[in-house]
């Protein structure tokens, strides 16, 4: 965008629309530098068959703490003005529309690398051109799919193997890192947009309401 020509806005006013879309993603990307390194590292150690991995999504989830709630608190308004500026500003909505070859591209790529297997049946002609908004909502997506995928790892892993106990630790850390997004999304929004029209138990975890008794949940709500 910075080096976009023609410009996508206005002399001065490209800082705040960067600053309002992308909020802290540099953040984000460099916390995920940092832990791709670690692994890569423990591959190089202990591979072809790793024994330890919890320790590593511990320190990810305390680096985690600041970037991630303060990206997803902020998507709301990333959102907003995304959407307003696509809708007012031409220049903008046709860079983006030529970047979205880029970004396929990209996109493409990465999907290859990681899914090789699938190639013969994915074809690259019917897969969509994903646009910026796409990307945009990434990081809360892969917030959510890290338990999942650290539950699918201690499944596999040996009762007497010490690092199940840290799995769970991590699984839980992470887990909360998620709930304290989600609250501090909902103050944020004030009660405007859908953030603030959510309730309580939209706050609370579905382990935690399990274990409320009937009149504990109306007290709460």
């Amino acid at each position: 965008m910075r080096a976009a020509d023609p410009p996508v806005i206005g002399h001065g006013l490209l800082e705040d629309l960067i600053d309002d879309i992308f909020g802290n993603i540099l953040d984000l990307r460099e916390c995920n530098r940092r832990l791709l390194e670690v692994l890569y590292v423990r591959q190089r150690e202990e591979g072809p068959i790793i024994l330890r991995i919890a320790d590593i999504f511990l320190d990810a989830a305390n680096e985690f703490r600041y970037a991630y709630p303060t990206y997803l608190v902020h998507h709301p308004t990333s959102e907003k003005r995304l959407k307003e500026e696509l809708e007012s500003n031409n220049a903008f909505r046709l860079f983006l529309e030529v970047s979205k070859g880029t970004m396929f591209l990209s996109c493409e790529i990465n999907s290859c690398i990681q899914h090789c297997s699938r190639q013969q049946t994915a074809r690259s002609g019917d897969s969509p051109k994903l646009d910026l908004k796409h990307f945009l909502n990434r990081p809360s997506e892969h917030l959510q799919k890290y338990p999942v995928l650290l539950e699918a790892v201690l499944h596999e892993t040996a009762p007497e193997n010490p690092d199940g106990e840290f799995l769970v630790e991590a699984i839980d850390a992470i887990r909360s890192l998620q709930s304290a997004a989600q609250l501090r999304t909902f103050q944020a929004a004030m009660g405007k947009g859908a953030p603030g029209k959510w309730e309580w138990h939209d706050l609370v975890s579905p382990e935690v309401r399990e274990q409320f008794s009937k009149q504990e949940g109306k007290r709460q709500s």
